[in-house]
């Protein structure tokens, strides 16, 4: 608690005033609030909109920031696209085209993931994750890939933690199969690798909002240049459409909030950091071991880019009650990922595992709490003090 009172002179250059609290508005307190930043600071960035008149289409601005993305992922090359879900469509139409493939996902993940593949013209192929992290295995897709063609992978960052880069590229070097990671909500903490695409969210509840967008980062220096293609309705350099595309470009106005929000960065997490540490002590101390958080953010140093707060409650909790409790004292929760991508209903009738325990017992035990940098520690108390009140009498 004290290092977010101490973090509190650093709010006040922060490009947003935060709210008030849930005991202040009498309202709940919210399960996520966009850090954008607001018109003061986005004013410079759109006044070199007005001096250049390029507004889409590859302007200034957005070469920036796809600068700045690349150095964030620590990567030679990056290009930006209106929204994760076309960035990872169209990084599929390259890899392995429109041709009903499978593709492997996990099955714990935004339905976005999912839904990229549909988009692509392939199949989403749904398997269960690793119970240590949460996350899709190399090991899973090898064992899938012994009776079933696996035309690429899409290992997914869940709630901001970063992949592990070295087994996934002994997994593409041995197999062959091409990997994008998913890291919609992980930019900042998942890097690529020579072999290893990424894929990132600029949307606005993510940790560099541009209010809507997307971004690959990538070693491939002509993989960016046929994505750059694609995105543009496969139009090449001489006016040709050569490419099927689509129109997946970021405008400049949403690449200058989050380039205005690069201004920032690094007191902007330190915030999350400090919030969220105080949310796992305050946590650990009202619940104890009853309620563990997300493998990332568990041991003293926790990693990852701290988008949400995901905890795992005990084993046969009545989870809708909890859920009720919360909500009577006034704290938003949300079942983040819920359901299973294979008890959706678009996705049901698509191949899978045959058994995927794993994600069915997450599912069952998940719950997001409120997180935000704009949480106050009495926020953070009541929230602690009210789920271990609906833990301990249900």
């Amino acid at each position: 608690m004290v290092e977010i009172l101490e973090l509190t002179a650093a709010a006040t250059m922060h490009p947003r005033k935060a709210p008030a609290t849930a005991a202040e508005t009498d309202k709940p307190i919210a399960l996520l609030l966009p850090d954008v930043p607001n018109a003061d600071a986005l004013l410079p960035w759109l006044r070199k909109i007005d001096a250049s008149r390029h507004y889409t289409n590859f302007g200034p601005l957005e070469q920036e920031l796809a600068g700045r993305i690349a150095v964030l992922a620590n990567a030679p090359h990056a290009i930006t696209t209106c929204n994760a879900t076309a960035a990872i469509t169209l990084w599929l139409w390259e890899r392995v085209g429109a041709v009903g493939a499978r593709i492997a996902v996990p099955a714990t993940t935004f339905v976005g993931t999912a839904q990229a593949v549909l988009a692509s013209g392939n199949i989403p192929f749904i398997l269960d994750i690793d119970p240590a992290t949460w996350q899709l295995s190399p090991q899973a897709v090898l064992e899938a890939a012994r009776d079933h063609h696996i035309a690429a992978v899409l290992p997914v960052c869940a709630f901001g933690a970063a992949c592990k880069l070295p087994v996934w590229q002994t997994f593409t070097v041995e197999t062959e199969i091409p990997v994008l990671i998913d890291a919609a909500a992980a930019l900042g903490a998942q890097t690529c690798a020579p072999t290893i695409d990424v894929a990132y969210s600029l949307h606005t509840t993510k940790v560099l909002p541009a209010g809507e967008g997307g971004a690959i980062a990538s070693y491939d220096a002509a993989l960016v240049e046929r994505l750059h293609c694609r995105s543009n309705f496969g139009i090449g350099s001489s006016g040709e459409s050569v490419l099927p595309g689509s129109n997946a470009k970021l405008s400049e106005y949403h690449a200058a909030i989050a380039l205005a929000t690069l201004e920032t960065w690094q007191s902007r997490q330190s915030r999350r950091r400090a919030v969220m540490r105080a949310c796992l002590d305050a946590l650990h101390d009202k619940c104890g071991d009853a309620v563990l958080p997300a493998p990332h953010l568990s041991g003293s140093d926790f990693t990852g880019a701290l988008p949400q707060l995901p905890v795992l409650l005990p084993a046969g909790v009545d989870l809708p009650r909890v859920i009720e409790r919360m909500s009577a004292a006034k704290v938003q929760t949300r079942r983040w990922y819920y359901p299973p991508l294979h008890r959706h209903k678009v996705f049901a009738r698509h191949p899978r595992a045959e058994e995927l325990p794993i994600a069915e017992a997450l599912a069952a035990r998940l719950l997001g709490l409120p997180f935000h940098p704009f949480l106050r520690p009495q926020d953070i108390d009541h929230i602690a003090i009210t789920l271990a009140a609906a833990l301990t009498n249900p």
